[in-house]
């Protein structure tokens, strides 16, 4: 995986982390709000042409939402180097690895498909034993889009690589509790969608579904790849660090 491999800028904190995705995605906001309403249209695209058809909705949401990871993506893992790049290149290099985000994407949207019911709570409290290992598993599975997006695997291959490397990285004893963390950012988007998708049904608005999700995920999906992308990269650095030859 590549990265923050020389002259390594990211912080070491959570917070550190945190403010660093935030920072960066910031420099570059105008293109990402614009991005995002490319991801919106390609949802209203979708709902147009097959209203309310759910399965039709997440693919619209997983082929929009891979083209913003990979151009953030790159740009995060540019700048921990210490590097810039200019819009052009960006959005060019986002484009080449698309595709391929895109396959790693919805390996980790079909299984999350199986992951959410248990962030649902149910009638007793036993489905708060299965809160923590969703939530890891949320969190490591939401890494393949970005790891995705910064490894130099070739086409195609990338795509289980890259989901394969999420899960291995997230998921690794040492990075858990940041995993946790992670997640708590792509958990928090699904409980809001999840909020916002009742209130709306509870209205009768038409198309609940569309408006519950597409607008939020538009929004959110730029600041959600920064902040997993730093991680992402911390997690490998982590790795690194700890299985390096003494010197």
């Amino acid at each position: 995986m590549n990265g923050a491999e020389q002259n390594d800028r990211l912080p070491e904190s959570i917070g550190g982390l945190i403010g660093f995705a935030f920072a960066t995605w910031w420099q570059r906001a105008p293109l990402y709000l614009g991005v995002g309403v490319v991801v919106f249209a390609l949802q209203a695209l979708a709902q147009a042409f097959a209203p309310d058809n759910a399965p039709v909705a997440v693919a619209s949401g997983v082929v929009g939402d891979a083209l913003m990871t990979a151009i953030v993506a790159l740009h995060i893992a540019t700048r921990a180097t210490g590097g810039d790049v200019s819009t052009r290149r960006l959005v060019s290099a986002g484009i080449v690895r698309w595709g391929d985000v895109t396959g790693a994407t919805a390996l980790a949207t079909v299984a999350g498909v199986f992951v959410a019911p248990l962030m649902i709570p149910g009638s007793d409290q036993t489905w708060l034993f299965a809160l923590l290992p969703a939530w890891l598993l949320m969190g490591a599975l939401s890494y393949a889009g970005p790891v995705t997006a910064i490894t130099h695997d070739r086409p195609i291959v990338a795509i289980a690589t890259g989901f394969g490397r999420a899960l291995l990285l997230g998921l690794r004893f040492a990075n858990l509790g940041r995993t946790f963390v992670a997640g708590a950012w792509v958990v928090l988007v699904f409980y809001l969608q999840t909020l916002v998708l009742l209130a709306l049904h509870a209205r009768h608005v038409p198309h609940e579904l569309f408006w519950a999700n597409a607008p939020l995920d538009a929004l959110t999906v730029g600041p959600l790849a920064a902040i997993l992308t730093a991680f992402a990269l911390d997690a490998a650095r982590r790795l690194r660090e700890r299985t390096a030859p003494p010197t």
